[in-house]
Protein backbone atom coordinates (compact mmCIF):
# COMPACT_ATOMS: atom_id res chain seq x y z
CA UNK A 1 0.00 0.00 0.00
CA UNK A 2 1.17 3.18 -1.22
CA UNK A 3 1.34 6.54 1.90
CA UNK A 4 -0.96 8.49 -0.84
CA UNK A 5 -3.40 5.29 -0.29
CA UNK A 6 -3.10 5.91 3.59
CA UNK A 7 -5.97 6.95 5.62
CA UNK A 8 -5.61 9.72 7.45
CA UNK A 9 -6.29 9.82 11.69
CA UNK A 10 -9.93 11.31 11.55
CA UNK A 11 -11.09 8.34 8.70
CA UNK A 12 -9.79 5.93 10.96
CA UNK A 13 -11.26 7.60 14.27
CA UNK A 14 -14.70 7.49 12.04
CA UNK A 15 -14.65 3.82 10.89
CA UNK A 16 -13.75 2.95 15.13
CA UNK A 17 -16.24 4.97 15.97
CA UNK A 18 -18.78 2.97 13.76
CA UNK A 19 -17.53 -0.60 14.62
CA UNK A 20 -17.57 0.54 18.93
CA UNK A 21 -21.21 2.13 17.41
CA UNK A 22 -22.22 -1.58 16.06
CA UNK A 23 -20.05 -3.89 18.23
CA UNK A 24 -22.50 -1.98 21.58
CA UNK A 25 -25.64 -1.68 19.66
CA UNK A 26 -25.29 1.65 20.41
CA UNK A 27 -26.08 2.29 16.72
CA UNK A 28 -24.63 5.60 14.98
CA UNK A 29 -27.33 8.13 15.68
CA UNK A 30 -26.56 7.27 19.39
CA UNK A 31 -22.84 7.87 18.78
CA UNK A 32 -23.23 10.96 17.02
CA UNK A 33 -25.02 12.43 20.04
CA UNK A 34 -21.69 11.25 22.29
CA UNK A 35 -18.63 12.04 20.64
CA UNK A 36 -18.04 14.91 17.73
CA UNK A 37 -18.27 13.20 14.76
CA UNK A 38 -20.99 13.84 12.50
CA UNK A 39 -24.10 11.51 12.31
CA UNK A 40 -23.73 11.67 7.99
CA UNK A 41 -19.56 10.97 8.65
CA UNK A 42 -20.48 8.47 10.63
CA UNK A 43 -23.37 6.67 8.16
CA UNK A 44 -20.61 7.19 4.95
CA UNK A 45 -18.21 5.18 6.76
CA UNK A 46 -20.04 2.78 7.68
CA UNK A 47 -21.78 2.19 4.40
CA UNK A 48 -18.31 2.60 2.67
CA UNK A 49 -15.94 1.00 4.86
CA UNK A 50 -18.02 -1.72 7.25
CA UNK A 51 -19.06 -5.11 5.10
CA UNK A 52 -20.14 -8.23 6.39
CA UNK A 53 -17.25 -10.37 4.34
CA UNK A 54 -14.71 -7.87 6.23
CA UNK A 55 -16.58 -8.59 10.20
CA UNK A 56 -16.70 -11.98 9.51
CA UNK A 57 -12.60 -12.32 8.62
CA UNK A 58 -12.08 -9.46 11.67
CA UNK A 59 -14.00 -11.52 14.00
CA UNK A 60 -12.04 -14.75 12.87
CA UNK A 61 -8.60 -12.90 13.70
CA UNK A 62 -9.68 -12.06 16.61
CA UNK A 63 -11.23 -15.32 17.89
CA UNK A 64 -7.92 -17.05 16.51
CA UNK A 65 -5.52 -14.77 18.40
CA UNK A 66 -7.43 -15.35 21.63
CA UNK A 67 -7.42 -18.70 20.82
CA UNK A 68 -3.71 -18.74 20.55
CA UNK A 69 -2.55 -17.34 23.76
CA UNK A 70 -1.17 -19.58 25.85
CA UNK A 71 -2.79 -18.98 29.23
CA UNK A 72 -6.03 -18.90 27.56
CA UNK A 73 -4.91 -22.55 26.84
CA UNK A 74 -3.89 -23.52 30.16
CA UNK A 75 -7.22 -22.59 31.81
CA UNK A 76 -9.54 -23.54 29.84
CA UNK A 77 -7.94 -26.70 28.25
CA UNK A 78 -11.52 -28.93 28.26
CA UNK A 79 -13.50 -26.22 27.14
CA UNK A 80 -13.33 -25.21 23.81
CA UNK A 81 -15.04 -28.44 22.84
CA UNK A 82 -18.31 -27.39 24.46
CA UNK A 83 -19.70 -24.07 23.05
CA UNK A 84 -23.25 -22.32 23.56
CA UNK A 85 -25.16 -20.74 21.05
CA UNK A 86 -27.36 -17.87 22.85
CA UNK A 87 -29.65 -14.75 21.20
CA UNK A 88 -29.49 -11.64 22.72
CA UNK A 89 -32.21 -9.48 21.13
CA UNK A 90 -32.34 -5.80 20.00
CA UNK A 91 -34.41 -2.60 18.00
CA UNK A 92 -32.15 -1.60 15.41
CA UNK A 93 -32.67 2.29 14.38
CA UNK A 94 -33.39 1.14 10.95
CA UNK A 95 -35.58 -1.97 10.27
CA UNK A 96 -33.96 -4.54 8.46
CA UNK A 97 -35.94 -6.81 6.26
CA UNK A 98 -35.88 -9.46 9.14
CA UNK A 99 -36.96 -7.53 12.10
CA UNK A 100 -40.47 -9.37 13.26
CA UNK A 101 -42.73 -8.24 15.58
CA UNK A 102 -42.48 -10.12 19.03
CA UNK A 103 -44.22 -9.39 22.18
CA UNK A 104 -41.37 -11.07 24.33
CA UNK A 105 -38.69 -8.88 23.23
CA UNK A 106 -40.34 -5.59 22.10
CA UNK A 107 -43.72 -5.82 22.98
CA UNK A 108 -45.70 -4.37 19.57
CA UNK A 109 -42.42 -3.25 18.02
CA UNK A 110 -40.35 -5.19 15.23
CA UNK A 111 -36.40 -6.09 16.18
CA UNK A 112 -34.18 -8.87 15.67
CA UNK A 113 -32.21 -11.39 17.66
CA UNK A 114 -28.00 -11.78 17.46
CA UNK A 115 -27.84 -15.86 17.88
CA UNK A 116 -23.96 -16.31 18.62
CA UNK A 117 -21.63 -19.53 19.25
CA UNK A 118 -19.63 -18.66 21.76
CA UNK A 119 -16.77 -20.88 22.92
CA UNK A 120 -15.75 -20.34 26.49
CA UNK A 121 -16.40 -16.33 26.17
CA UNK A 122 -14.85 -16.39 22.54
CA UNK A 123 -17.40 -15.21 20.03
CA UNK A 124 -16.78 -17.47 17.20
CA UNK A 125 -19.84 -17.23 14.80
CA UNK A 126 -23.48 -14.89 14.94
CA UNK A 127 -26.28 -14.93 13.11
CA UNK A 128 -28.78 -12.13 12.74
CA UNK A 129 -32.19 -13.71 12.57
CA UNK A 130 -36.20 -12.74 13.21
CA UNK A 131 -37.27 -12.14 16.59
CA UNK A 132 -40.17 -14.79 16.23
CA UNK A 133 -37.79 -17.16 14.48
CA UNK A 134 -36.79 -20.22 16.78
CA UNK A 135 -33.43 -20.47 18.07
CA UNK A 136 -33.72 -24.53 17.23
CA UNK A 137 -33.49 -23.57 13.37
CA UNK A 138 -30.12 -21.95 13.47
CA UNK A 139 -28.19 -24.10 15.43
CA UNK A 140 -26.27 -26.21 12.80
CA UNK A 141 -26.07 -23.39 10.65
CA UNK A 142 -24.09 -21.70 13.08
CA UNK A 143 -21.89 -24.72 13.76
CA UNK A 144 -21.31 -25.69 10.45
CA UNK A 145 -20.40 -22.68 8.56
CA UNK A 146 -17.84 -21.42 11.78
CA UNK A 147 -14.63 -20.43 9.50
CA UNK A 148 -12.65 -19.57 12.39
CA UNK A 149 -10.14 -22.09 14.04
CA UNK A 150 -11.72 -23.02 16.99
CA UNK A 151 -13.87 -26.48 15.78
CA UNK A 152 -15.84 -27.52 18.45
CA UNK A 153 -16.93 -31.07 19.41
CA UNK A 154 -19.43 -30.87 21.79
CA UNK A 155 -22.36 -28.53 21.21
CA UNK A 156 -24.18 -26.96 23.88
CA UNK A 157 -27.73 -24.94 23.96
CA UNK A 158 -30.37 -23.75 26.61
CA UNK A 159 -34.40 -25.52 25.50
CA UNK A 160 -35.13 -23.36 22.83
CA UNK A 161 -32.01 -24.77 20.47
CA UNK A 162 -33.32 -28.34 21.36
CA UNK A 163 -35.31 -30.12 18.55
CA UNK A 164 -35.86 -33.72 16.96
CA UNK A 165 -33.89 -33.14 14.04
CA UNK A 166 -30.85 -31.55 15.66
CA UNK A 167 -29.63 -34.65 17.63
CA UNK A 168 -29.69 -36.36 14.23
CA UNK A 169 -27.97 -33.96 11.98
CA UNK A 170 -25.45 -32.86 14.20
CA UNK A 171 -24.68 -36.38 14.91
CA UNK A 172 -24.56 -36.83 11.21
CA UNK A 173 -22.13 -34.24 10.54
CA UNK A 174 -19.86 -35.38 13.82
CA UNK A 175 -20.99 -33.17 16.41
CA UNK A 176 -22.01 -34.15 20.11
CA UNK A 177 -25.33 -31.94 21.07
CA UNK A 178 -26.14 -32.30 24.49
CA UNK A 179 -28.44 -28.95 25.49
CA UNK A 180 -29.24 -27.59 28.95
CA UNK A 181 -32.98 -28.44 29.94
CA UNK A 182 -33.84 -25.64 32.53
CA UNK A 183 -36.51 -28.62 34.05
CA UNK A 184 -37.75 -31.69 33.18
Amino acid sequence: MSWDAMPDRRSIRTSDACLLAWGTNMGLGRMADVCDIDYQALVSASDNFIRLETLKEANDRVSNAIAALRSLRLMTWVMWSIPAAMGRSSRPESTPLNARYSPKYFGLKKGVVSYSLVANHVPVNAKIIGANDHESHYVFDILFNNTSDIQPEVHSTDTHGTNAVNFAILHLFGYQFAPRYGSL
